[in-house]
């Protein structure tokens, strides 16, 4: 009879897709208990615009105009670019590969930036555990 397998294959199917939004709501969560923990060292991260995709089998978050700044060196910097991506696939969540797209740009809080760098892609690949950075490579 073709019913087991068909409802077999829903119901895993189903499942995936809660498994798949239950995770994105899980790193939404540490992402958001992250940039609480750095604002409090004197960083400050935002967005312009935030998004997650990437089902099924990938997380991506994509944050354009991403701003940074360091409150706590003197003179306070910022650090900003034209986009930002990042992706994790789900069967290697330990393994983080980002890009900027650029102009990235890195000057003193609220003058004008001293320093412009523009390329085609920049990506880094870092290897991360809970408590800290495996390794990281990164390419210009």
């Amino acid at each position: 009879m073709i019913v087991a397998p068909s409802a077999g294959l829903v119901v895993l199917a189903l499942g995936w897709c809660a498994a798949w939004y239950f995770v994105t709501s899980q790193t939404q969560t540490m992402l958001t208990a992250w940039s609480a923990r750095e604002q409090a060292r004197g960083h400050i991260y935002r967005c312009a615009e935030q998004s997650m995709s990437g089902f099924p089998f990938r997380m991506e978050a994509r944050c354009r105009a991403p701003s940074g700044e360091l409150r706590d060196v003197v003179p306070p910097l910022v650090l900003r670019a034209k986009e930002l991506r990042t992706v994790a696939q789900i069967y290697q969540p330990t393994r983080v590969t980002a890009e900027a797209v650029g102009p990235v740009s890195l000057g003193e809080v609220g003058r004008t930036p001293s320093l412009i760098a523009n390329w085609t892609r920049a990506s880094a690949d870092v290897r991360v555990t809970p408590a800290t950075i495996d390794s990281l490579s990164v390419a210009l």
